[in-house]
């Protein structure tokens, strides 16, 4: 009895060995995608700060614009305008002075857009987010506003965080 129990305990702890090397490897790997995702939603979220700041900026224009309207003495001879008619005005005229919205999409960058939604959409039904998705994803964000871009990536980021999505391979998903 004695003679065999070495063998088995050897055995044992081999098997032990190399079991925590299989999962310190799959740890490795959780740890990579971990990293990539937070990348990822790091940009997101410095796209959104900036986008923030620069509306914070623009009512901060408007808002000492109208404070300089109010506070201005009506002339001899000017018609006396209500407040809310000059603040009008002056919205108009701070408005005209900024850059206007952008044009929508040609309908060409629209195409792609639902051609990257397609694709993550079959994704997400199939649950794998392959290669061949991170592949076709990538030539289409290329053909797309930035803006637009980063709603594409958002999606897939956001459904491989709510495990609709199993990449299949460790490495950035975009």
């Amino acid at each position: 009895m004695r003679g065999r129990v070495g063998p088995v305990v050897a055995a044992s702890a081999f098997a032990l060995g190399a079991a925590i090397i299989v999962h310190q490897v799959r740890l490795q790997r959780a740890l990579g995608n971990l990293q990539s995702l937070v990348e990822t939603e790091t940009e997101t979220l410095d796209e959104v700060l900036r986008t923030q700041r620069m509306v914070l900026s623009a009512f901060s224009r408007l808002e000492r614009r109208m404070q300089e309207l109010e506070a201005r003495p009506v002339a001899r001879g000017e018609k006396d305008e209500s407040a809310p008619a000059a603040a009008s005005r002056a919205a108009v005229a701070s408005e005209s002075a900024e850059p206007h919205a952008p044009a929508p999409p040609s309908p060409e960058v629209q195409e792609n857009i639902q051609k990257g939604n397609g694709v993550i959409d079959t994704a997400i039904a199939s649950g794998q987010w392959t290669d061949q998705n991170r592949n076709d994803l990538r030539a289409i964000i290329r053909t797309v506003p930035a803006e637009q871009a980063s709603a594409l990536i958002y999606r897939v980021v956001s459904a491989i965080n709510a495990r609709q999505l199993k990449p299949e391979r460790s490495g950035p998903p975009i």
